[in-house]
């Protein structure tokens, strides 16, 4: 369980600072401004995406193949695609914000200081991962905390007594990149490059596919439902304020399950106990942030019990299927995995073309009730537990990859 906090605190802090700032920066410049937090939130999955392939898919192959280089030359490879990616963003940021059919001029400078904090973010936990595989989680979360910390208290005290928004981000960005950039010198050492991003991708695969369709279910989604007025708008961004940290935080389970299910260490009934307190405590607090927050954003009461029910409820039941599903994509079949991720992500995007507000959340709950029942009732029999350690019966091996 300690471990599990550990590495869900740094989650906490790239994911609940962020939060925090956003809300000040709302009270500060401009109460709009707090909804770039929900304009820029599909891009957080193509930087996820990049973190699943050159983070986590590269130290499970390094340890898998005993190849030490791997791990610090995808790193140099994942900060070289993030800034061709994050460039491209900033330079097409108009397009990007009148696609979401929201006003540039509002959302402009901070939807690009949005952009490249998630880039700067991306190199972080590029490194964190690394930190995670060699058991460093106490330095993971020391640099974690410098890095947001720094950044919130440096972007609310600039807005706070410099008038120009601009003079504000620029300066609060270039005291991130140098921070950044002494972690990674500090960090990745001499090395020979290496990539074998196909074997990085095999073991992340179902990940991947996770990240590109839940990028096109809220890029599609949020501008399908944003259009119908400024009540979901508000709702939405409600929403995400109090579950994204806590939903950020849960996806602990999955790098826990999947260092485990990497050494064959993987403790079943240990691993889901220590799931559900974590889970328990991100739903208190979700409930908490809500109440907190409720009399300042006003959303209407119906639609935010119908987002947040859609959120808890997943919370309780997807712990199980993220274990299983992480321990058969590492140890027994990258395809089972890939098959039905693809599945429940295409479920998801076909939802989030249907024309009601409600599009997103209809597909989270069908593509949630798909997983349970395929990894807790379809695939039962695959599972076994062996001196308490989670494996797969060998008489299915023929699906082996």
């Amino acid at each position: 369980m300690k471990r599990l906090l550990r590495i869900s605190l740094d989650t906490l802090l790239t994911s609940t600072l962020p939060i925090i700032m956003w809300v000040l920066l709302g009270i500060i410049v401009n109460k709009n401004i707090t909804n770039v937090f929900t304009l820029t939130y599909p891009i957080q999955f193509i930087i996820t995406l990049l973190i699943s392939i050159f983070g986590s898919g590269a130290n499970i192959n390094a340890t898998k193949s005993k190849r030490s280089n791997l791990v610090d030359s995808n790193i140099i490879l994942g900060i070289l695609i993030g800034f061709i990616i994050t460039f491209v963003l900033c330079l097409k940021v108009n397009l990007y914000i009148e696609f979401m059919s929201m006003d540039v001029e509002i959302y402009k400078t901070f939807c690009i200081y949005s952009f490249i904090l998630m880039y700067l973010q991306l190199i972080l936990q590029l490194v964190t991962q690394k930190l995670y595989y060699m058991d460093e989680n106490k330095k993971s979360n020391k640099l974690t905390m410098f890095f947001n910390i720094t950044n919130v208290i440096l972007i609310v005290f600039l807005s706070f007594i410099i008038r120009r928004q601009e003079i504000s981000v620029v300066i609060t960005l270039l005291i991130d990149s140098i921070i950044i950039l002494g972690i990674v010198i500090n960090n990745v050492k001499s090395f020979r490059f290496e990539f074998d991003i196909i074997n990085n991708m095999k073991y992340v695969s179902n990940d991947i596919l996770d990240r590109i369709g839940m990028f096109i279910i809220y890029f599609i989604g949020f501008r399908n439902t944003f259009e119908y007025g400024a009540i979901y708008l508000v709702a939405i961004n409600f929403e995400t304020l109090i579950t994204d940290a806590q939903w950020d935080m849960s996806y602990a389970i999955i790098t826990t399950a999947t260092i485990d299910s990497s050494k064959n260490k993987l403790k079943y009934k240990e691993s889901v106990k220590n799931a559900y307190k974590l889970v328990t405590l991100l739903i208190l607090s979700t409930v908490v942030m809500g109440l907190l927050l409720y009399f300042y954003y006003n959303p209407v009461m119906w639609l935010l019990l119908i987002f947040v029910g859609v959120q808890i409820l997943d919370m309780i039941l997807i712990p199980t299927v993220w274990i299983k599903q992480q321990y058969c994509q590492v140890n027994f079949s990258p395809k089972i995995t890939t098959i039905n991720q693809g599945i429940e992500k295409m479920i998801r995007i076909v939802s989030s073309f249907l024309p009601t507000p409600f599009c997103t959340y209809i597909g989270q709950l069908g593509s949630l009730f798909y997983q349970f029942f395929m990894f807790n009732i379809f695939y039962k029999d695959k599972y076994y537990i062996d001196n308490g350690i989670l494996k797969m019966k060998e008489s299915n091996s023929k699906n082996k990859q």
